[in-house]
């Protein structure tokens, strides 16, 4: 969170590169955990995990008890849906500290008097009672700041919402793009391609690109996501955190309290 001092003049200067970083950090950290639990469960087997359960003599109800395949579906389904809660709390302290950043920028460009902090408060307040969609639309709105995958976060933000309330079913109210909750992500994509030349002509070269990969579910469809897919949402996130942080930055320019 972005902290002013309370100095006379109340200008405040912000290493907006600090705080990026700060949260590509917390970012990280949930990309690290997630990628240590998807390979874990790459390497446990029915046999293994049998094991494992029998170990403990008392379950709270042992006649529900799931067997192997189930508990894993039930388990990747928690995963993504913890995932997802841990990106969007990481995102909604970012888009706080965007605001916070764009106002102490026009309250120092505009050389504004008052106190700088309770309007930071106040402001706040308000912020938090928006919603996570309406917050992204009130950065737009009221500085211009915008991001190139919007409307994927947007999506994110949507399909967590389906995870946490429905118990990842897509209802038909949440189908509303042609009859399909729809989840877009941007990530790094892999392309292979025959090469005609080199010397070894038909070989496969494989190349990355930044693209998108775009998910469709019905009304009735449980969400699930492969392992990529689930990682993908995680950089769609940071790429999220990168771009906002671009377009502040052009709104620093603007107001010139800050030299390209």
């Amino acid at each position: 969170m972005v902290e002013t001092n309370k100095e006379q003049k109340q200008e405040t200067n912000i290493d907006l590169q600090k705080v990026v970083m700060n949260y590509l950090k917390a970012t990280q950290r949930v990309f690290d955990v997630v990628n240590y639990l998807l390979a874990s469960e790459r390497l446990l087997n029915e046999e293994e995990y049998e094991k494992y359960t029998q170990r403990h003599r008392v379950m709270p109800s042992q006649q529900d008890a799931m067997n192997y395949e189930t508990a894993k579906e039930e388990a990747n389904g928690w995963i993504l849906r913890q995932t997802m809660n841990e990106l969007l709390f990481i995102l909604a302290l970012f888009l706080d500290d965007c605001r916070a950043i764009a106002t102490i920028a026009t309250w120092n460009a505009k050389k504004i008097t008052g106190d700088l902090q309770k309007l930071l408060q106040d402001e706040r307040a308000e912020f938090f009672k928006m919603d996570f969609a309406q917050r992204i639309q009130h950065l737009k709105t009221k500085y211009g700041i915008a991001s190139a995958v919007e409307d994927h976060i947007l999506s994110i933000y949507n399909t967590y919402r389906t995870l946490a309330g429905k118990g990842g079913v897509v209802s038909e109210a949440e189908a509303v793009e042609e009859g399909r909750l729809v989840l877009k992500l941007r990530s790094v994509l892999l392309k292979s391609t025959p090469s005609a030349e080199g010397p070894k002509p038909g070989a496969i070269t494989v190349t990355s690109e930044i693209g998108d990969v775009v998910k469709k579910f019905a009304a009735g469809d449980k969400i699930k996501l492969s392992k990529d897919e689930h990682v993908a949402s995680i950089l769609t996130g940071a790429f999220f955190i990168g771009s906002m942080a671009e377009s502040l930055k052009k709104y620093a320019l603007q107001l010139g309290v800050l030299k390209s």
